[in-house]
Formats: structure tokens, C-alpha cells, sequence
């Protein structure tokens, strides 16, 4: 999602898609990640699990990750070599 972005309309543009795959397939896997900017999907998507708990870019967690299955998926900080 741009930072320009509206962010009413692509949240309930998200909202409709997802919807509509949980329809069409309630048991599947569901995974939806990216980097949504000034955006959160922890109302828009309740019964997901935000995964990403660590920092992606300095001291932030800017990439997001949702899944429908709980406890799927572990994040980790990735450590410098040097």
C-alpha cells in the first residue's frame, strides 16, 4: 500500500478479497503479507496472527505477515556476521 494511498478504501478493498477467499476455501491456509505502510490488518482480520514479531528494518517491524493458522510460524531476527 503507498503511503499516498487511501487507506479507508484499500482496507475495505482487502477486506472484500479476503472475505471472499475465506468463502470459497474456510479450511485452507490463508497467508497475507506485505508491507502495508500506515496501515494495520488487526481489526480488518481478527482471527489472524500477526508473525512478524521482530524488527525488519532498524528498530521497526515493517513488513507484516497474517496467517489464519496460530502458532504456524516463528520470526527471527536475522544476526550480522560481521
Amino acid at each position: 500500500m503507498p503511503p499516498e494511498a487511501n487507506k479507508d478504501v484499500a482496507m475495505n478493498k482487502l477486506h472484500d478479497y479476503i472475505l471472499s477467499i475465506e468463502n470459497d476455501s474456510p479450511d485452507a491456509l490463508k497467508i497475507v503479507n506485505g508491507d502495508f505502510n500506515h496501515a494495520s490488518l488487526d481489526k480488518l482480520l481478527p482471527t489472524y496472527e500477526q508473525v512478524v514479531t521482530c524488527k525488519t528494518r532498524a528498530e521497526n517491524v515493517l513488513d507484516l505477515m497474517y496467517c489464519n493458522i496460530k502458532g504456524c510460524y516463528k520470526s527471527v531476527q536475522k544476526t550480522s556476521s560481521r
